[in-house]
């Protein structure tokens, strides 16, 4: 892991505003590709970092570093993921202007996932939201303009970048849907009435509503037992569940390791994650 590069060694780059675990995993059986990314997310793996080629920048820096190199191909992330696109639009920016001088343009190509859209109603919006808006439409067509590839992760994705973005006959579409990998490891006996929740103890994630369910299941039958597995701000929620009920089990943070020998033990995994105004 790196900082303060002055130029880039390798000639392929994945830019993410924030990296976590699976981008990892990802990276060890892709071809090699230096990833340079703004933050960490909370599930981010520091053992499977090791072997990979990772710089830490801020969006000018980042910006200033990839102009610099040699990039044959960029990642970025998926224009609508506004959050990101500051970042990525300096970035493409910058290459743009590098490409005036050298006359060779690095190959643009994005993985796109969002079913949702990222504007919603412009419908009694204060003055500043729509500003924002504004802006906001503005940054995705100046990056979506320089994407020549983009795979697509499901049929919704592509249905929603192609109703509100232009079409263009040089960019390449594909369709390549996320399918369950296989597992390699032994046979392993399942546990009839585990039930497992996997990811951020979070509103957003549905942790409260299981919670509030969970009486409601131990009704229907008295032997289930809830295995929580990740972390999150809610994590005093479930160490009270779990004092509570002995039914409940809870492992904050739990290894890779770990939480593939449960979901392998386990008959049911539940993710009860909530809509809000800007995700589904």
């Amino acid at each position: 892991m790196t900082t303060g590069l002055r130029r880039l060694q390798l000639d392929h780059a994945r830019l993410y505003d924030h990296i976590r675990t699976a981008h990892l995993e990802r990276a060890h059986r892709l071809p090699p590709a230096t990833i340079v990314y703004g933050s960490k997310r909370y599930d981010f793996d520091e053992r499977l970092a090791v072997g990979l080629d990772l710089v830490h920048a801020g969006a000018a820096a980042a910006a200033a570093l990839i102009a610099r190199s040699r990039i044959a191909v960029l990642e970025i992330n998926e224009p609508f993921n506004i959050a990101a696109n500051t970042r990525t639009a300096l970035v493409l920016g910058a290459l743009g202007a590098r490409t005036i001088f050298t006359r060779k343009k690095p190959l643009v190509v994005t993985y796109a996932i969002e079913n949702m859209s990222p504007f919603g109603s412009g419908a009694q919006l204060r003055l500043s939201t729509r500003i924002r808006r504004r802006v906001e439409r503005i940054l995705v067509r100046f990056i979506w303009r320089r994407v020549d590839r983009v795979a697509y992760g499901t049929g919704a994705a592509r249905a929603l970048y192609r109703d509100l973005l232009p079409a263009s006959a040089r960019r390449e579409e594909s369709l390549v849907p996320a399918l369950p990998e296989p597992c390699s490891c032994a046979a392993a006996a399942r546990r009839s009435h585990d039930v497992v929740f996997l990811g951020a103890l979070s509103d957003r994630k549905g942790f409260p509503q299981l919670l509030r369910a969970w009486p409601l299941v131990r009704e229907r039958d008295p032997e289930v037992r809830l295995v929580i597995l990740g972390k999150g701000k809610l994590e005093g929620l479930a160490r009270e569940a779990a004092r509570s009920d002995a039914s409940i089990e809870v492992l904050i943070d739990p290894p890779r390791e770990e939480i593939h020998r449960r979901l392998r033990a386990s008959q049911v995994l539940t993710l009860p994650s909530q809509r809000t105004s800007t995700w589904r």
